[in-house]
């Protein structure tokens, strides 16, 4: 993204990895512009719009300004549970805790990981943790 009102010309940042200074890119007025750097869904639509403005912008053409409006929010809360919002409906539940690990496994890169992953989580849903107390003491404990 260029920042527009910078001293520096040709700055392009990538991603979110400044704080506290505001975008200057065309934001919509739904979160304040500092908490849109901290949050995963705009660094990666920041990005993509990155991607496809750089050719433009080294080419001496126009380059599309950037605009935000958050699809929603997941949270994962332990035990095969998990809220969410997303397109303004609430879930909560094991439904949620799905859609939860699916988003997230489609983030994660290459396939090979995506399936080791997968199978790590569908082993922990249906076993629990072996938890072993070996009941060591401290020398001279009795």
């Amino acid at each position: 993204m260029l920042v527009q009102g910078s001293s520096k010309k040709n700055l392009i940042i990538i991603g979110g990895g400044f704080s506290g200074t505001k975008l200057a890119a065309k934001i919509e007025k739904t979160l304040p512009p500092e908490w849109m750097i901290y949050l995963l869904q705009f660094a990666d639509r920041q990005a993509k719009m990155l991607a496809k403005n750089i050719v433009p912008k080294l080419s001496g053409n126009d380059t599309k300004p950037f605009a935000y409006k958050p699809t929603g929010m997941l949270a994962s809360i332990g035990h095969n549970k998990a809220v969410a919002e997303v397109y303004g409906v609430r879930i909560s539940g094991l439904i949620a805790f799905l859609m939860w690990r699916g988003i997230y496994l489609l983030k994660v890169p290459t396939l090979s990981r995506k399936m080791r992953l997968f199978l790590e989580w569908s082993w922990a849903m249906f076993f629990p943790p072996d938890i072993a107390h070996l009941g060591f003491k401290r020398t001279g404990e009795k």
